[in-house]
């Protein structure tokens, strides 16, 4: 083989190599979105075994980071503050919370293409739960409105299904606690 044809080999393996990364990197993409998904699905299922199996009553959701120390003493569906590096990076506070029977795997907590670190290692949790949901916070923000909060699996029959959302794939630089806050007024928009 001359110096010429592998020169054209090598040309030829660079642009099917160049053609191919897109295409891989794309697919990388769609598998990663296709686990969070997934990771989501079980949050939900999840969530409706715990209302079957506790009389109808919706998983608490706490405000503002509660401490999984106090667990024994306030119930959550999570707990953990991603913004403490002790909690961001230890699953002991997702195990502690109240989901964990029904979703006994920490990884399904972490969305798969949330990359940001916490000293070096990847965060534990992803996730944060509707404000409205399981939560009687929402009253004092809202006392002389129309809005309501779902505390009870037969209040969701109130809107239809497309019309609530659970929990979310929270943006990785606002994550801190399970509880996103839903503001009606825009008073504080996506916290």
């Amino acid at each position: 083989m001359t110096l010429v044809e592998l020169l054209v080999v090598i040309a030829i393996i660079s642009i099917l190599a160049a053609l191919l990364l897109p295409a891989l990197s794309g697919a990388k993409a769609t598998g990663k979105q296709a686990s969070c998904m997934n990771n989501l699905k079980q949050t939900q299922a999840a969530f409706q075994s715990y209302a079957a199996d506790n009389a109808g009553k919706l998983v608490q959701n706490v405000a503002e980071g509660q401490p999984y120390e106090a667990s024994a003493v306030i119930k959550s569906w999570v707990y953990g503050n991603m913004k403490i590096l002790a909690e961001a990076t230890n699953p002991v506070p997702i195990r502690q919370g109240e989901l964990y029977p029904y979703i006994p795997q920490p990884a399904a907590y972490h969305c798969p293409a949330d990359t940001e670190v916490a000293g070096g290692l990847p965060r534990v949790r992803s996730y944060s739960m509707n404000s409205w949901i399981g939560s009687t916070e929402m009253y004092g923000s809202y006392q002389d409105t129309a809005y309501r909060v779902f505390l009870k699996e037969s209040d969701l029959a109130a809107s239809s299904p497309a019309g609530i959302w659970v929990v979310i794939d929270e943006h990785p630089l606002t994550l801190d606690d399970g509880w996103f806050i839903v503001t009606m007024d825009d008073s504080q928009p996506f916290e």
